[in-house]
């Protein structure tokens, strides 16, 4: 058999003994890879003509509060949140162990501008399961720290045609939604 594929029966031998190790250098692309996507993001907005553009969700019974349903080139999109981030600060508060209406009022008590601290599900789960306190100070230093873009009438027409409606809160027994 080995005669008919012109291989060396050594050679099956030696790659089942001494498979391929993975480079140290792969181990620690990976690693780094890791720990960039980890980073929270400070996300300053101003209020747009059909708000900062997200909602704000919770599950009950579960700990975190979460966006979705961003709307496209309005404010928050602008400012880098993204769908299912996780809502750490609002204005340099940490909000993850506060009820969910004190948020909501936090944020509409803020006015025309607003500072989140978000970071993604994978990273709150990762800073979780390290007991290590999230906080603005690991957000990417090259971030943009001064005021937030003002809202322009071009991004509010086209985020309009592309969004769907604003909606107000949604009572139920498994999760709250609110519009801002």
């Amino acid at each position: 058999m080995y005669k008919l594929a012109q291989i060396s029966p050594y050679s099956y031998y030696y790659k089942v003994q001494n498979p391929a190790p993975v480079k140290a250098e792969e181990r620690v692309e990976l690693h780094t890879e890791q720990k960039v996507n980890h980073k929270p993001r400070v996300c300053k907005m101003v209020k747009g003509p059909s708000g900062f553009g997200f909602n704000l969700n919770m599950v009950k019974n579960k700990p975190g509060l979460f966006i979705n349903e961003v709307q496209r080139h309005g404010p928050a999109d602008v400012a880098g949140v993204e769908n299912n981030d996780v809502l750490v600060e609002v204005n340099g508060v940490n909000v993850i162990n506060e009820p969910y209406d004190n948020v909501v009022a936090r944020i509409k008590e803020s006015g025309d501008t607003v500072t989140l601290l978000v970071c993604s599900k994978d990273a709150y789960k990762y800073f979780q399961e390290q007991n290590i306190p999230i906080t603005d100070a690991m957000a990417d230093p090259a971030q943009d720290t001064s005021e937030p873009p003002a809202y322009t009438e071009t991004s509010a027409a086209e985020s309009e045609r592309t969004s769907p409606e604003p909606r107000e809160r949604v009572n139920s027994d498994s999760s709250d939604d609110t519009r801002f």
